[in-house]
């Protein structure tokens, strides 16, 4: 699922407006979706679904808060991220990551609770996490 991307590729992200980085995590039919889009005139969409219901959240990054973003994609190497296994524990959500940079697209995803082995799915998921709930207001809080 990953394209071919190192490291030097992502020197660039979320430098153009057309950029983006979406994360993705839950299950709408279940405890409920949470959803966060950053592009790269460092506007953030926030969504939690669940049913047939979805609230919608949007804030805007400073200039500071876009390069902090951009230091954990960087640092966290997503194209190099990949699962541990082939099933989730009881009850475990997906982490799917979708980066889109120019020509190349990267994704990765992974189970939740692979974090707590994986320092940098776990500053992902931090990062995604804090976005959504500055967003929402403390609304979203997976």
């Amino acid at each position: 699922m990953t394209s071919a991307s190192s490291r030097n590729d992502l020197s660039a992200i979320l430098r153009d407006k057309r950029d983006a980085v979406r994360y993705e995590v839950g299950n709408a039919g279940f405890r409920g979706r949470t959803t966060v889009e950053v592009r790269g005139d460092a506007s953030v969409e926030a969504r939690f679904e669940r049913g047939e219901a979805t609230d919608t959240y949007r804030m805007q990054l400073s200039p500071a808060e876009l390069d902090q973003l951009r230091q954990v994609l960087r640092d966290s190497d997503l194209a190099s991220l990949k699962s541990q296994r082939a099933t989730a524990q009881p009850d475990e959500d997906r982490v799917h990551i979708t980066l889109v940079a120019r020509a190349s697209r990267t994704e990765a995803t992974l189970w939740y609770n692979e974090q707590w082995t994986n320092p940098a799915l776990r500053a992902l998921i931090t990062a995604f996490t804090d976005l959504a709930s500055r967003a929402s207001g403390g609304k979203i809080s997976y």
